[in-house]
């Protein structure tokens, strides 16, 4: 190829950041922008009908499935102008006034109660000035980031305790799987033993949402369903009155630590991306666990950007917080420097299957019989649900069941998928996990708020690190200070 057809003339090339701009002037900016249009359009789906089945919140899956493929497959180019303006900063612009709109109309289209008067000015306030301030990360002063982000951070929390503060209280059992279970393990008890949750639906609802014996008598016959790292990382918020301010901060936090990995103009925007996700405040409503996954894969993604030998630790963590999570393990080769030697493979797997036995097998050892059943074979138990936000409730198979190993397809194709073109260019351990989960949710009997917005902040994990240079060789080794 002609260096007439390779380089980017120079006005062009000096528009992009020297830290993700190849040698010829090319950049990564596609990729950025995909895998940005991929969390948006997932966070539209959730926000269409609360993360539920609708055909609306279909049509944006699909919008994010076909974003994040094409992200996958992107190529550097040459930075683009419209109006003068590169054309990456005025798509994350139009992305972060998106998310923003969707935010202000969510008082009036929430379901579970709409805030009153006064609640609904703070509430509308706080997010103005949160967009305003958010538009001043689009400026060409990289300073204002430092110290603007720091108040978007602090806006979340003052709008996520004031949500907690006005909305009622949810009726939904994942709230009480952690408190019950916090307190009996603060009691000494064993969590995973517990056989008394209440059922707390109705009969014709018990049965769409649990298998076949799981509720006996208006009793649950499993104790707490999660993995053990993420009832360690709620019982502060338990200690605080409520699990959900542990949510609160780990959803904080993991932003953060996406924005810190590696500051910078669009660090500090997909950061913001995921602060004010339109999926935020149902996802803080309900407590779901996997705003602790989403933490865990933001503190991955630190350490490998600031302390490399940190990682498998941190991946290890990673794996032992969720039960879909051991299925990405081997993603992690993407963490480990080009060329792979089993040596390298065989210190990252032996540290991070160490950390998690660390968090996991004190709760396990406990009663080993009623952690697989309360944490593995409930799983498995689960029925299909029509409602669920996939393609495999879109289809409305006869015989869902037939179709339970579908997901499994998708994520070990996804997974070979990543793995065969990470030979060729360099794609980020969030790049990889937010493209293989949001294949076996997408194909799942059950995929529902929760899963997406977890989906959502590895998007904007990925936007973030592809801060990187395009111009290297994906087989040389990474240097240390990009590891």
């Amino acid at each position: 190829m002609s260096k007439t057809n390779r380089e980017c003339p120079p006005a062009l090339a000096g528009l992009a950041r020297p830290a993700d701009t190849a040698a010829d002037g090319r950049s990564d900016w596609p990729a950025r922008c995909l895998y940005v249009a991929a969390a948006v359009g997932l966070a539209l789906a959730v926000f269409a009908n609360d993360g539920m089945f609708s055909r609306g919140a279909i049509r944006w899956l699909v919008v994010a499935v076909a974003a994040a493929l094409l992200g996958l497959v992107a190529r550097p180019v040459c930075p683009q102008l419209v109006f003068g303006q590169p054309l990456d900063q005025l798509i994350l612009v139009v992305a972060l006034a998106t998310q923003f709109a969707a935010l202000l109309w969510f008082p009036y289209t929430a379901q579970y109660q709409p805030l009153g008067p006064i609640q609904l000015q703070v509430f509308t306030m706080s997010l103005t000035v949160a967009a305003l301030l958010a538009g001043m990360l689009c400026t060409e002063r990289p300073w204002l980031g430092m110290v603007v982000f720091p108040l978007l951070l602090g806006i979340q929390v003052f709008v996520g305790i004031w949500l907690l503060h006005h909305l009622n209280m949810p009726g939904i059992d994942v709230l009480m799987f952690q408190e019950r279970s916090a307190e009996v393990l603060l009691s000494g008890g064993d969590p995973y033993t517990i056989s008394t949750f209440p059922d707390r639906y109705p009969p014709a609802l018990s049965a769409q949402f649990y298998g076949p014996g799981i509720s006996v008598n208006g009793l649950l016959q499993f104790g707490y369903p999660y993995a053990p790292l993420t009832l360690f990382l709620a019982l502060p918020g338990h200690l605080l009155g409520d699990v959900r301010y542990a949510s609160l901060a780990a959803m904080t936090l993991a932003a953060a630590l996406i924005a810190y990995a590696r500051p910078g103009r669009r660090s500090f925007i997909a950061a913001t991306l995921l602060l004010f996700s339109p999926a935020f405040p149902l996802m803080l409503w309900l407590g779901w666990t996997d705003s602790y996954v989403l933490l865990l894969l933001a503190v991955v993604w630190f350490c490998q950007c600031r302390y490399p030998r940190l990682v498998p630790y941190a991946a290890g963590l990673f794996l032992a917080s969720k039960q879909y999570c051991p299925l990405l393990a081997p993603l992690l080769l993407l963490l480990l420097p080009r060329p792979w030697t089993w040596r390298a493979l065989r210190a990252l797997a032996l540290r991070a299957i160490g950390s998690a036995l660390v968090v996991s097998l004190p709760l396990i050892l406990w009663n080993v019989t009623a952690f697989i059943n309360s944490a593995v074979t409930l799983q498995f138990r689960q029925p299909f649900r029509p409602d669920a936000l996939s393609f495999l409730a879109w289809a409305k198979p006869s015989h869902p069941a037939a179709w339970a190993g579908l997901p499994f397809v998708g994520l070990a194709m996804m997974s070979a998928l990543v793995l065969w073109l990470s030979r060729y260019r360099r794609i980020t351990f969030p790049a990889a996990a937010a493209l293989v989960l949001l294949i076996f949710f997408a194909l799942n009997k059950q995929a529902f708020a929760n899963y997406y917005y977890l989906v959502v902040g590895a998007f904007c994990c990925a936007a973030a690190a592809v801060e990187h240079p395009v111009d290297r060789n994906p087989s040389d080794p990474v240097p240390e200070d990009q590891v």
